[in-house]
């Protein structure tokens, strides 16, 4: 708006060149005489901006003035973009509790503080072998790189403000090597079982009779070796 004398006087509006000037090329009026923006601003790149407008009224003459403005660009919190880690492997058979590598956060507000989790989503298969503690990535787990040598998990960081940014990461156990065990054997003894055929005939008493329940206590049943089966028996 305009404070002029010739209360019935009407005004358009414009940037101007001259002294304070710098920054008109990053604003814009409106043949209403509104002021707008004319490009996305960055607190963080630039936080003020200088420009110089030109009011210019519709009388006799068509009188007009000028005068320099700042505007200020307020700073509004925003999401983190990155996630870092220093380490993405660990060595097989290390003890649970084992450092794996640090986190760090990129974001476009220096000053913010990030805190560091484990989280649902794409990739997090494997969060349950792992732990956050402070910014450090831990082992939650002995690994086995003969049984898997790759693990997934998924981390969260939160700027402290409302802004947060998650990651997939793929941790991959280090073979070492491992020494050789010892198995001991045991020599078999041989365990050797007969197998017998019963005769149709009731014969006395031999070597290889058994007694007949039917025909008396001094009745028996003659039998004849059919063959011989062994196989080892470890004692």
């Amino acid at each position: 708006s305009t404070t002029d004398p010739n209360l019935g006087d009407n005004h358009t509006y414009s940037l101007a060149s001259g002294t304070g000037d710098t920054d008109n090329g990053s604003f814009a009026v409106t043949s209403g005489g509104s002021l707008q923006t004319a490009a996305a601003f960055d607190y963080e790149t630039k936080s003020s901006y200088s420009i110089r407008v030109r009011t210019t009224d519709d009388g006799e003459g068509n009188m007009w003035y000028e005068e320099t403005f700042t505007i200020t660009v307020n700073d509004v919190n925003e999401q983190p973009t990155d996630i870092f880690l220093t380490n993405s492997t660990v060595s097989e058979n290390s003890a649970p509790g084992t450092a794996v590598g640090n986190l760090s956060a990129t974001d476009p507000d220096p000053g913010d503080s990030h805190t560091f989790s484990l989280v649902a989503g794409t990739g997090d298969g494997d969060n349950a072998s792992f732990s956050i503690v402070g910014n450090e990535l831990r082992t939650a787990e002995i690994f086995d790189f003969e049984t898997k040598n790759s693990y997934s998990i998924r981390v969260e960081t939160n700027d402290g403000n409302g802004g947060t940014y998650s990651k997939s990461f793929t941790i991959t156990v280090n073979d070492v090597n491992e020494q050789p065990q010892f198995l001991l054997r045991q020599t078999p003894n041989w365990m050797c079982q007969s197998f017998y055929y019963m005769q149709g005939s009731v014969f006395p008493k031999g070597n290889n009779s058994l007694p007949d329940s039917e025909h008396g206590s001094d009745t028996y049943h003659n039998f004849r070796p059919a063959a011989s089966r062994c196989h080892p028996a470890f004692l």
